[in-house]
């Protein structure tokens, strides 16, 4: 079914996994069905992805730009990726893996709020600030951020554990 973002939307279902959930969007009244009358152009209501995802190059970034959640892994193991911007995820129900690009300079998760799995965040070379992640209040596993050559600042703080992160720079 596809959905439309120019008609009346409802909550049509509700992922949830522990204590985070994220609603999805679809249409409601005549619009429910085969889609017929939706535009062709907006597709942008997604809700969760399903399972993993990686990031492979700066191709695949797009695709996965609308999601607010996704159930499973979100890996980023790219070559020659100079942003990563995913305005819109709040939630990551497995692991955030964000490693080994060395043009990596931009990193922008503003909206993401919780990470069930762990937060490995290694060897981006060109990062030199986390204040992209600055919302980011709840990881389920254990963090670790390591062999980022040039990270000097981190703006992450995390309820319910001791604290690891701060403004000052990484010894």
């Amino acid at each position: 079914m596809r959905r439309t973002m120019m008609g009346r939307l409802a909550v049509i279902g509700l992922v949830a996994v522990g204590a985070t959930s994220c609603w999805i969007m679809g249409p409601i009244g005549s619009e429910a069905g085969d889609g017929a009358d939706a535009d062709a152009d907006t597709d942008a209501i997604k809700g969760c992805y399903e399972g993993d995802y990686t990031i492979t190059d700066p191709s695949s970034v797009p695709a996965f730009q609308p999601y607010e959640c996704i159930t499973g892994t979100l890996t980023v193991d790219a070559t020659g990726l100079t942003s990563l911007i995913l305005p819109s995820l709040e939630w990551v129900g497995g692991d955030l893996k964000i490693q080994s690009d060395v043009s990596l300079t931009i990193l922008d998760m503003s909206a993401l709020k919780t990470v069930d799995g762990i937060l490995l965040i290694s060897y981006n070379n060109a990062l030199t600030s986390l204040v992209g992640l600055s919302n980011l209040t709840s990881v389920g596993g254990n963090p670790s951020i390591s062999g980022n050559a040039t990270l000097t600042h981190l703006v992450v703080s995390l309820r319910g554990r001791p604290p690891f992160f701060g403004w000052h720079p990484i010894q």
